[in-house]
């Protein structure tokens, strides 16, 4: 790898690679060397919770890790979010709220737990949907 860097500058797909491949050295080698940013949608989507803690980690950015949190279906995120202090009805870019996306992958502890900490069930997200028409 270090001789591909000598005839190569990364770049986001790069980035984007070492997260697929749950390669947390080489992407936070990117970060602090290239100054990459970690996409917090990449570490969801390719289900690297690595790379969403050192991202996490690195931003602080509470309220974004816990909406973001939920698809890794582990309860403890959550409580742990909430417990310093995370909006629960936080939204992100599309509207979606946790619940929203506990909903919309079928994550019944997580929404069990959102609901019982006060989650808004008729929160809409930009296209009008609750969590209930996501769940259905």
């Amino acid at each position: 790898m270090s001789e591909c860097l000598k005839y190569q500058i990364p770049d986001e797909e790069c980035m984007k690679y070492a997260m697929i491949s749950h390669n947390i050295d080489f992407v936070t080698f990117l970060m602090n060397e290239y100054n990459l940013e970690i996409n917090i949608s990449d570490c969801v989507f390719y289900n690297n919770l690595d790379a969403f803690l050192v991202y996490f980690d690195q931003t602080n950015d509470l309220n974004k890790c816990f909406v973001y949190s939920q698809i890794f279906n582990i309860p403890s995120f959550c409580k742990y979010f909430l417990s310093h202090d995370a909006n629960i009805n936080e939204k992100d870019n599309r509207g979606n709220t946790a619940l929203h996306i506990a909903a919309q992958y079928n994550c019944s502890e997580v929404a069990e737990y959102l609901l019982l900490h006060c989650a808004n069930i008729n929160e809409k997200d930009n296209s009008l949907n609750t969590a209930l028409h996501i769940a259905a």
